[in-house]
């Protein structure tokens, strides 16, 4: 018999498994200009990918290469300032990384560490923020993230969740669950 009964023991000479299509739980793309290439990554699950496109499989499509195992699920990804951040939710600290493979943990203290989602927008004066919200709503931004200078803002109840953070035309947009919001120009978030 090809399939052996319990307790015996199968041996193969010659086997290649051959996976063709990323699956995986879904999550967050970027892309991070280094030395000059763009190259993608994703993250799904605790992993981190980055596309190579130097590595190809028979049919000429590049390859997914793991890059790094984060601690903890990773909830989302961005590129601000020649390095991408990396949200990994309410109990993993928010990372950092110039090449996808090696990955600084912030050093700060309280919830100036964690982040469920990120978005980047530019202030009047051209440099970029990080905005990080963590569950159920609370918002926070910062023009130096990894030094601290958070600012935090409360996005309605704390019965609802923030669920996404989304930026149209340089607006922050806070999506949660029962409405959307946006830091108005008073800097006062307000339900639209």
């Amino acid at each position: 018999d090809l399939i052996p009964t319990s307790g015996d023991t199968a041996y193969f000479d010659d086997m290649k498994l051959e996976i063709k299509y990323f699956v995986g739980p879904p999550g967050p793309f970027a892309e991070l200009d280094i030395s000059g290439t763009d190259t993608l990554f994703h993250c799904s699950g605790r992993t981190t990918w980055m596309l190579d496109t130097a590595d190809t499989d028979d049919d000429g499509l590049p390859r997914w290469i793991a890059k790094e195992l984060a601690s903890h699920n990773i909830t989302d990804l961005i590129v601000m300032n020649d390095r991408m951040w990396r949200a990994e939710g309410a109990s993993g600290l928010w990372t950092h990384s110039t090449n996808g493979a090696t990955w600084t943990d912030n050093t700060l203290s309280g919830s100036d560490r964690y982040a469920d989602q990120l978005a980047v927008t530019q202030t009047i004066f051209g440099f970029d923020a990080l905005w990080k919200a963590v569950k159920p709503n609370v918002l926070a931004v910062s023009t130096t993230p990894s030094t601290g200078g958070w600012m935090y803002y409360t996005i309605g109840n704390s019965d609802t969740d923030i669920l996404d953070l989304v930026v149209e035309d340089n607006i922050l947009y806070i999506v949660k669950e029962d409405a959307v919001f946006l830091i108005g120009s008073n800097g006062i978030p307000r339900n639209i």
